[in-house]
């Protein structure tokens, strides 16, 4: 079974241990292709970043905001019908098989894109 250090070493090992800004930008990626599967469109997300941008006051901290991420995925699984647990193990095995030169590509394009 994944933990969260099991994920975090594949992780450093694939993309490298990088800086903050990588880490909240791929985090806000896979967040918005969250949202998108389940089904929420541009005109939604753009609502939804703009207003947590407009409210007037910074959030929180980091481990106060990544333990609420984690809360409202897990209900959001939940309610879906699945144990994310089950699907990170699943995934993580797909993510193993891959190349390292697969990531090197994707990361490449995203950092051309402005994404990371």
């Amino acid at each position: 079974m994944e933990t969260q250090k099991s994920v975090a070493d594949w992780a450093f090992k694939t993309f490298g241990k990088r800086d903050l800004n990588y880490r909240i930008r791929n985090f806000l990626e896979e967040a918005i292709e969250l949202a998108e599967a389940c089904g929420l469109r541009g005109p939604d997300i753009r609502n939804v970043v703009e207003g947590v941008l407009n409210r007037g006051q910074l959030s929180g901290f980091i481990r106060e905001e990544s333990a609420d991420s984690l809360a409202t995925l897990y209900a959001l699984c939940t309610q879906q019908k699945f144990d994310v647990h089950k699907e990170l193990d699943k995934k993580m095995k797909i993510n193993r098989s891959r190349p390292q030169s697969y990531y090197d590509e994707k990361t490449a394009k995203k950092f051309a894109q402005g994404i990371l």
